[in-house]
């Protein structure tokens, strides 16, 4: 068989083409020198494409060819103009061109007419030379998310191009390919609640939140949510949950309806599609055991492929009993809400997918305890105390109530116990309380009104009482959320009758009892009782007393002696705080009393406790009483001080008053300055005699009164006495009433020291005057500094140190002056 080849030699003319077709065809083929004169040269053209069916994410590609023959084909030019179908594809702009120069551009309508120029250099200008075969590429790519509501989705699309050149005939050729776009029917649901999981608590709101999603690729019809997925299981949630109404509608995009279904009574009640999210008409939101919700379209199949979501939110309230069995919740329970979410598209079904949400109900206590005390719980008949009761919510959830009560059967029933009002200082309101309200409880009558108080409010005052009424007890009641572990304290004063206890045994108990009680869907919690017991005492005071002569030692006739006088309170929450404490030293009358042989000569430094009045009286007979001095220290503590000149005085009265009281374990102090006489007062009898010493005895009183009457009547009261010895002697002739001592301080037990060690020795010089009258004392060591160093501690003791003299190592030393301390060179000081 005789076959012609597409690329023909550039020899063979087109006269010998003719003839050879003449010679073959015979009358067939007829020459036309008129047409080959006008186009001499030959252009073809053939397009193919790489797919003829293609998928979404599928490529595929045209290939042009071109050949040139005969002669040069001047201008040689492809234009590929893409079918408008094919806009929704994605174009990859750069085109391959092979086997010949050429230039491409795009142009035309969004962009989508190829042009190729080629661009070889030939006789008669640029183009294409005879048995050129250049080959053009064009690639196109199918969009994943092309939906297949596409019209084209399936069609067969031809795209034709065409060649010319300015000496050919034009030619132009065709490929067909097919875009296949397969439907996908997909959907998402979730569900949230919130709160997920919480105590029991009758009406406490959940919130179920409902989303879906149209994941087709494809325009849907509706998006249906199912909730549960089967409303006639045993496990429903809405076994434990009523539905109460609709939150917040999201439309899924494209919808713009709203249909809820409800299940009631083992049916299903259709509503209608909508703008907002309703019941059906006639249904109850607490008869709902189901909901299906449709969103939808006013305007058809419009939800959008792959679009965004819609949701509902479904509100819920917790239930008191299980809608099954009718048993109370408050054993807690978990639920779960299983979903169901459909989309429907239209021609092609629907797909489904499912989700689910728990919610847990804890179960619910309800437990308080308490405690009640006395901020002293020993205190004496006649004073007061502050009672305290506290109660705390030991439930694992909230209470809606929670009472303090002191009940009529308390300790404010006794007859010798009266309610002194409501402390503000230690009240405190529980935390998650709102207000609250106060009730009175009284032993006869109308009680008084209720008094209603708001969060933050303090107690209310005492209200006034009808003529012979007694308040025996009173209620405290907050309402709100009160929260887990809160707690209150209610503080209130109690005074205690002076009559409350006798004399004899002196001592009484006095039991109290408080309640604390509480409430919340668990119940009423058991009552807590809480109880203490107050011990009242007999009004005493006790007070201590101490008396220290200084020194110990004798002294001689003109030397000086201290007398300290020290009260003492007893620390003892169950005695009376004394408001006046009286000291008093004062002579016996008898030979050996100590006024007998010393004169007092001043008052030592003495402190006069802040807030309290120190009066100061002396006596000449031990009756008659005068007023030395009265210290005033309402603005601070103060330090008294004075010079006694009355050599008559036989007796001092300290007395120290403070209107409020002395706090329990406090001190009163008084210091008196003695100088010893050298014969006995109103006689000529020396004082001492000879070597022997005489003691001559002080004794001195304390008297504590406190301002609490004794039922017998009177103020109570308590005394005590100290004693303590003071010691003259005689002064042998020539030796002064100056003393002196020197010691060397021990060093693990000795005074040894090893020569030429080098160790260091501390020697102490104690010096004493034992009556008034010097101006100065020195001190010299050596005693006499002429003595040659050879004969002293300096000749093999170096002098390192003189230590500081300060009140911790010497008392007196604040009594002295240090004029001056001199060393001696060898020559002068």
């Amino acid at each position: 068989m005789f076959s012609l080849s597409r690329r023909r030699s550039r020899a063979l003319s087109s006269t010998l083409l003719t003839a050879a077709l003449a010679g073959l065809l015979g009358s067939f083929i007829v020459a036309t020198p008129a047409t080959a004169a006008e186009y001499p040269a030959v252009l073809d053209i053939t397009k193919s494409v790489s797919r003829t069916s293609v998928e979404p994410g599928q490529s595929f590609t045209y290939t042009i060819a071109v050949d040139c023959s005969s002669a040069v084909c001047l201008d040689a030019q492809v234009v590929d103009v893409l079918p408008p179908e094919f806009d929704a594809l994605t174009l990859n702009s750069s085109v391959i061109v092979t086997g010949a120069p050429s230039s491409y551009a795009w142009s035309g309508e969004n962009n989508r007419t190829l042009t190729v120029d080629f661009t070889r250099t030939v006789d008669g200008g640029v183009g294409l030379d005879s048995g050129d075969g250049p080959s053009i590429q064009v690639t196109l790519t199918v969009p994943l998310g092309i939906s297949p509501d596409w019209a084209y989705n399936g069609v067969p699309v031809e795209n034709s191009a065409e060649a010319t050149a300015s000496n050919a005939e034009p030619k132009s050729d065709a490929a067909t390919t097919t875009v296949v776009i397969p439907y996908l029917i997909d959907t998402t649901a979730s569900a949230t609640w919130s709160p997920s999981s919480t105590r029991f608590r009758v009406g406490e709101a959940s919130e179920l939140t409902l989303t879906t999603r149209n994941t087709s690729n494809a325009l849907a019809e509706s998006l249906t949510l199912s909730v549960p997925t089967d409303p006639t299981l045993s496990t429903n949630f809405f076994d434990v949950v009523d539905l109460t109404g609709f939150g917040d509608v999201t439309f899924p995009q494209g919808a713009d309806r709203i249909q809820v279904d409800a299940w009631v009574d083992g049916e299903w009640v259709l509503g209608a599609p909508a703008e907002t999210a309703a019941l059906p008409t006639g249904v109850a939101a607490a008869e709902v055991t189901g909901l299906r919700v449709v969103f939808t379209s006013s305007t058809g199949t419009t939800l959008t492929a792959d679009g965004t979501a819609g949701s509902v939110v479904v509100q819920l309230a917790q239930r008191s009993a299980f809608r099954s069995s009718g048993s109370s919740l408050v054993v807690g329970s978990t639920v779960t809400a299983r979903v169901t979410g459909t989309v429907s598209v239209p021609g092609q079904g629907t797909d489904t997918a499912t989700t689910s949400a728990s919610y847990e109900i804890g179960p619910l206590t309800s437990v308080v305890s308490g405690s009640t005390s006395f901020d002293s719980a020993r205190i004496p008949a006649g004073t007061s105390t502050t009672a305290t009761t506290t109660g705390r919510n030991d439930s694992n959830g909230i209470l809606q109530t929670f009472t303090v009560t002191q009940p009529a059967t308390g300790i404010l029933s006794d007859a010798s116990v009266t309610f002194g009002g409501f402390r503000s200082l230690g009240f405190s309101w529980p935390t998650g309380a709102t207000g609250a309200t106060v009730r009175w409880i009284v032993d006869g009558g109308t009680a008084p009104a209720d008094a209603v108080l708001e969060y933050g409010d303090a107690l209310p005052a005492t209200p006034t009482l009808s003529g012979g009424q007694k308040i025996v007890g009173f209620e405290v009641e907050f309402a709100g959320a009160i929260e887990s572990g809160a707690t209150t304290a209610i503080p209130f004063r109690l005074d205690v009758a002076e009559d409350a206890v006798a004399a004899d045994p002196g001592v009484r108990d006095i039991g109290n009892q408080a309640w604390i009680d509480g409430y919340n869907d668990a119940g009423a919690a058991t009552r807590a009782t809480p109880s203490a017991t107050l011990q009242v005492l007999y009004p005493q005071i006790n007070v201590g007393l101490s008396k220290e002569v200084v020194p110990s030692k004798a002294v001689p006739a003109g030397g000086l002696s201290t007398v300290k006088l020290t009260a003492v309170t007893v620390s003892d929450s169950g005695y009376v705080s004394p408001n006046e404490i009286v000291i008093t030293d004062v002579d016996s009358g008898l030979s050996d009393d100590y006024w007998s042989a010393f004169d007092l000569i001043g008052i030592a430094p003495t402190q006069v406790p802040a807030g309290a009045v120190l009066t100061v009286e002396t006596t000449t007979n031990r009756t008659d009483w005068t007023t030395f001095a009265t210290v005033n220290a309402s603005g601070g503590a103060i330090l008294y001080r004075a010079d006694v000149s009355d050599p008559d005085i036989v007796g001092i009265r300290f007395t120290f008053t403070n209107s409020s009281g002395f706090s329990q374990g406090s001190t009163a102090r008084a210091n008196l300055s003695f100088q010893a006489r050298d014969v006995l007062r109103g006689t000529s009898t020396p004082t001492a005699i000879g070597d022997d010493e005489v003691d001559y005895e002080n004794t001195a009183t304390v008297v504590a009164t406190g301002d609490v009457e004794l039922p017998e009547g009177g103020t109570v009261q308590d005394s005590a006495v100290a004693s303590d010895i003071g010691t003259i002697k005689t002064v042998p002739a020539g030796s002064g009433a100056l003393e002196l001592d020197k010691s060397w301080q021990e060093v693990s037990g000795a005074t040894d020291v090893s020569a030429q060690s080098r160790e260091k020795r501390t020697a102490r010089l104690e010096w004493k005057n034992q009556v008034l009258g010097y101006d100065s004392v020195v001190i010299s060591d050596p005693a006499d500094p002429g003595t040659p160093v050879a004969e002293t501690i300096f000749q093999t003791f170096n002098l390192t140190q003189i230590k500081a003299i300060n009140s911790s190592n010497d008392p007196y030393i604040k009594y002295d002056q240090v004029e001056s301390v001199e060393i001696f060179d060898g020559t002068t000081w």
